[in-house]
């Protein structure tokens, strides 16, 4: 999972976490919301993350 400056498109952060599955629920212009379950278990329940960006882009 990368995290992205809005205004230049550089890699902010970054995430790999190979034990998770990640799921894209939904998303808008500002806010992304994911789920992800431990790839050895996909009917455990989710841990949801709601993902919104940090920069002033107005």
């Amino acid at each position: 999972m990368q995290g992205r400056s809005f205004k230049a498109n550089e890699v902010t952060q970054e995430i790999c976490d190979r034990s998770r599955v990640f799921r894209l629920l939904g998303s808008d212009n500002r806010v992304i919301l994911l789920d992800s379950r431990p790839t050895d278990s996909p009917t455990a329940p989710p841990n949801l993350y709601v993902l919104a960006g940090h920069e002033n882009t107005f």
